[in-house]
């Protein structure tokens, strides 16, 4: 104990809810009732909570509804009809695969997925929610764009350990990149 780390200061993220609980109860059997000060989450959850304190600052307000993919596939058909888009070349389905993978980092985004990413994004704007992977998007957007967030994020979190850390995506990566810059603790 050459050092007392405050465990509010210690972040482990998970890709998985199993994961996340397995991880919880281990740490509590080392660490006992310490351990609930630990923030232990996925990645989308953590996530979700940074932007419930921040979001407002890029426009959409604290109440924002998380939908999920059933949700956003309807809203995609909901635009192809009042676009009165063809489904010929692009179903629904793939369109929202397309925009999905676009926001995950891979790939670009040109005709008909571009056109509907721009509506689908806008609806979700106007109608205060977010997809699943807006949760990633718009938080690296917000530490990216405010440096303030930031810095309070990177002292909340100084210690960070990643599980399968190999298995993070361009976003993810940069999020936990980020957090991490200032103390360099990842693990």
């Amino acid at each position: 104990k050459d050092k007392e780390i405050n465990p509010r200061n210690i972040l482990a993220i998970t890709f998985t809810k199993k994961a996340t609980n397995e991880m919880r109860e281990r740490v509590m059997g080392f660490c006992g009732d310490t351990a609930k000060y630990v923030t232990i989450s996925t990645i989308h959850s953590l996530c979700a909570r940074i932007l419930r304190q921040t979001i407002t600052k890029i426009g959409y307000e604290k109440n924002f509804e998380i939908i999920d993919d059933e949700d956003a596939n309807k809203l995609i058909n909901e635009l192809y009809k009042e676009l009165e888009l063809s489904r010929k070349y692009f179903s629904p389905k793939a369109a929202y695969n397309i925009i999905s993978a676009y926001k995950n980092g891979i790939g670009e985004l040109n005709g008909v997925p571009k056109q509907i990413y721009d509506h689908y994004q806008k609806r979700l704007k106007e109608n205060n929610q977010v997809d699943f992977d807006d949760l990633l998007v718009l938080t690296n957007k917000i530490l990216t764009e405010f440096p303030d967030v930031l810095e309070y994020f990177q002292n909340k979190y100084q210690y960070i350990l990643v599980d399968e850390f190999q298995d993070t995506n361009i976003i993810q990566y940069n999020i936990i990149k980020l957090l991490g810059q200032k103390t360099e603790n990842i693990f």
